[in-house]
Order: C-alpha cells, then sequence, then structure tokens
C-alpha cells in the first residue's frame, strides 16, 4: 500500500525518506513487507510529507494508510476556540 500511495504522490523512496525524516532502508523494508507495524507518528510522518509533496494525496490517504496499520485516524483540528485563547494577555 505504501508504494503505491507514494508512486500516486510521485515521491521516490529516498525523497520520502528524507522528507519524513526516516531512514531509506527502514521505509523500503516497511514498502516491502519486510518491517511490519510502524509507528502511528511514522506514518502521520509519511503521510504529512506525502501530502505536502502532492495535490493528489490527502489527509483522508493518511487516515487509510493508519487505518491499514490498525490506528486511530488523525484528530480533526478543533474548530472552538478555547478559553485560554480568548482571555490570553489580557490582564
Amino acid at each position: 500500500m505504501l508504494i503505491k500511495l507514494r508512486e500516486k504522490a510521485g515521491l521516490t523512496t529516498n525523497a520520502l525518506a528524507d522528507g519524513a525524516n526516516v531512514d531509506q532502508k527502514y521505509l523500503w523494508n516497511l514498502e516491502h513487507g519486510i518491517k511490519r507495524n510502524p509507528g502511528r507518528d511514522l506514518l502521520i510522518n509519511l503521510g504529512r510529507t506525502l501530502v505536502s509533496f502532492s495535490k493528489a494525496f490527502t489527509e483522508e490517504d493518511v487516515d487509510r494508510m493508519l487505518a491499514a496499520a490498525n490506528h486511530p485516524p488523525t484528530p480533526l483540528p478543533d474548530p472552538t476556540p478555547r478559553p485560554d485563547y480568548l482571555t490570553r494577555g489580557i490582564r
């Protein structure tokens, strides 16, 4: 799955590894099933790198990557301002 997503974004294995700050050999091993069960943070880094390099890749693709590894989806940003944002700097 990771190879297809990387190719969809138009990246090489080396470019994705560099962009996500992960060892190239480790990424190659993930892509070829030698390493399994990558951590959630690593998948989010890989996914966000793919999103940043390609308009063809979306946050939904990141969530599909996470689901394939049995991780919960990325949280949506909270649109409601928190009280500390409203009162910060007021004295």
